[in-house]
């Protein structure tokens, strides 16, 4: 048995505010999944010490969400970490942009962030 990482444990609980805003119980979501309800509460309280990625992305697709998906090399130099965050930034600010209605006027703020913070940091690391 291995120590389940805090993120996962975090992503579970938040996700028990998203089964009560869809007005779900811990039954219905077990019937998506196809597990029993004891599961669903060991995973909403964080208590499954053989938790996984794969049983939280189950929970949220019961849900109707998708789970995106972060890495990070807590080893690798600040240039490197501060590239795979600006990596994340980027895929999130498209998405951002998808579901942002035209009329709000965000495309060009959220262009010219790229243009002028995530592409240095893309490239080589640093801000202008």
């Amino acid at each position: 048995m291995c120590k389940v990482p805090d993120e996962l444990r975090k992503t579970a609980r938040s996700l028990v505010f998203e089964r009560e805003r869809l007005g779900l119980s811990q039954k219905q979501v077990a019937a998506r999944m196809g597990v029993s309800q004891s599961k669903v509460c060991r995973l909403e309280g964080s208590a499954d010490a053989d938790l996984v990625y794969g049983d939280v992305a189950a929970y949220a697709k019961a849900l109707g969400l998708n789970v995106t998906l972060f890495y990070d090399d807590v080893d690798a130099e600040p240039r490197i970490r501060a590239q795979i965050y600006a990596e994340h930034i980027a895929d999130m600010l498209e998405k951002l942009k998808r579901v942002l209605p035209p009329e709000i006027g965000y495309e060009r703020d959220i262009a010219q962030f790229s243009g002028s913070v995530l592409l240095p940091l893309l490239r080589n690391g640093r801000v202008r």
